[in-house]
This record gives C-alpha cells, structure tokens and sequence, in this order.
C-alpha cells in the first residue's frame, strides 16, 4: 500500500514517514501539492495524506486536482487549523477525510483503517 505524504513542515513530514513505514505503508514525501500532483502523475497511491496549508499549491488545491482526476483516490487531510471550515468546503465531495493536527500515530492508524485501506504484508 502506498502513501503519498505531502508536508512542508520537515519534522511532521519525518514524523508521519516513520510511522507509516514501521506500519508496514510505503511512503513518498513531497513538500507541497504541486509536487504531490507530479508524483501522482509517475507513481500509484492507494492514499495522499495532505497537510491543507502549504505553499506554491496547498492541500485544496491538492484535493480538488486529486478529485477531478482520480476521483475514487482517497486523501486524508491533515491541519492544525480549525477543520469546520475545511469540512465545510469539501462536504460534498467523496474519499475526503479529515485529522486534526496534532495527532497519535494511533489515530492515524484508526483514520486510514476507517478509511478502508490496508497495510501490505
């Protein structure tokens, strides 16, 4: 199974590569949505995790391009930021998810498991 994590903050990008690895998940980084859109475009991922403030593209950008063009790729959006209003924004829209910054890699763990997907091995 794999993850593409797109995180401009370094220590959460490390911090969410590890756990996901450990879990048994292989990880690509990207440090915003515009090189996350250029690795969706050259690899498969069964899930993008995106942090929703980022910059040159953020994670709206990020989900809405994911959407039009891989509309049944899930992405799990992370924020520190208030999520009612990020909710709002997206409450139509399917395979979108929400965690609340900060989190433990246990209910990181708990979302991708709601979320239907699966580790490899």
């Amino acid at each position: 199974m794999n993850v593409l994590v797109a995180e401009d903050n370094k220590n959460a990008m490390i911090a969410l590569s590890i756990g996901l690895t450990r879990l048994g998940y292989g990880v690509t980084t990207v440090e915003n949505g515009l090189e996350g859109l250029e690795a969706i475009e050259s690899a498969h991922f069964d899930l993008i995790i995106t942090d929703y403030r980022m910059p040159k593209l953020d994670g709206a950008g990020l989900v809405k391009a994911v959407q039009e063009k891989y509309p049944d790729l899930p992405v799990l959006v992370i924020s520190a930021y208030d999520l009612r209003d990020i909710r709002k924004r997206f409450k139509k829209s399917a395979n979108i998810y929400f965690l609340s910054k900060p989190f433990e890699l246990n209910q990181l763990t708990e979302k991708i498991e709601q979320i239907g997907i699966k580790q490899d091995g």
